[in-house]
């Protein structure tokens, strides 16, 4: 489960943000995680209210938002959702598509308590 590893490195950053604001603790977490970035949101959010713990951390809310896939049109520009490269374009029909959202994992918010 390396979800267990990426919770701890939000963690991390979430504690050190909060600390280099002179806040006393972290009260919520919100974290981006695309639908193909190969995190499993779930398991990371258990991961999350699992780990968290010591007072700066202890209790906070976690809150995941998911990501899903879209591509970029190589022959309009046009961006939309999808499941796969081999979607064709819904305005012109094109396949060369690009990914443009959905593989990311980010450590979008933090609340603090000062």
């Amino acid at each position: 489960m390396h979800e267990a590893g990426i919770a701890m490195e939000v963690l991390r950053l979430a504690q050190e943000t909060a600390r280099a604001q002179g806040a006393r603790r972290v009260t919520a977490l919100r974290v981006l995680v695309g639908r193909w970035s190969g995190v499993e949101p779930e398991t990371l959010r258990f991961a999350l209210e699992t780990l968290a713990d010591g007072p700066a951390l202890s209790g906070c809310r976690v809150d995941i938002e998911v990501e899903e896939p879209r591509f970029r049109c190589g022959g309009c520009g046009n961006v939309f959702p999808g499941e796969s490269f081999l979607d064709l374009c819904p305005s012109c029909g094109d396949g060369g598509t690009e990914l443009v959202a959905g593989d990311e994992l980010v450590l979008r918010e933090i609340e603090v308590e000062e």
